[in-house]
């Protein structure tokens, strides 16, 4: 059956196992982002709220994620004028989201271009079938063309199903990295606001 699908299976069959390695990768960064950024905030807060900044910052250097990564920031940028600890904030966040934002722009063209392949391989199924039919002599046979036309149809189906959890898995990993922005922000107003106090 896969080999009457046509020669377009086989990008579909390359975008598919492509989603399927990025959705791999991304369920694994954000889970072990999401632990990193609790764990660093969680030593850190009380390192901030008892006027400990050096040992703040040294726990912000030593650990991973975009939590660390900003705070870190913040804290070697604390003496600075706000506006230039703002713009130098910013630019760390920036940084971060692009990481964090990793694999969703591919994963959006996964989930646009494949039902266009299938779609594409099913235009040409109907072709050909029809090319068949024609040229079947005086006396048509609806078995062929029925036979063409499943042929073809099996394009989108595969198209379609490369497609739909693509698209799930982007729209989870968007959300993801929306929530890793909050926490990036909450992160630096909690520790703003302890050094307020």
């Amino acid at each position: 059956m896969i080999e009457k699908a046509g020669v377009l299976l086989w990008p579909l069959v390359l975008l598919s196992v492509a989603g399927f390695g990025l959705t791999i990768h991304r369920i694994i960064y954000f889970t072990i982002t999401t632990r990193r950024n609790q764990t660093v905030l969680s030593r850190v807060l009380p390192l901030v709220l008892g006027d400990r900044i050096p040992e703040a910052a040294a726990q912000c250097e030593g650990a991973r994620g975009p939590v660390a990564s900003v705070l870190h920031s913040l804290f070697g940028a604390w003496e600075l004028h706000e506006d230039k600890r703002k713009a130098l904030l910013n630019l760390q966040v920036e940084h971060q989201m692009r990481e964090i934002e990793w694999g969703l722009r591919p994963l959006a063209v996964i989930a646009r271009v494949s039902p266009l392949i299938g779609l594409l391989g099913t235009v040409l199924g109907l072709v050909e079938a029809f090319i068949a039919f024609s040229g079947s002599g005086g006396q048509p046979n609806p078995a062929l063309l029925a036979d063409g036309i499943w042929q073809a149809l099996l394009t989108t189906v595969a198209g379609l199903t490369v497609a739909i959890p693509a698209i799930f898995v982007h729209e989870w990993c968007d959300s993801r990295a929306d929530e890793q922005l909050f926490l990036i922000k909450e992160a630096v107003t909690e520790v703003e606001g302890a050094r307020v106090a």
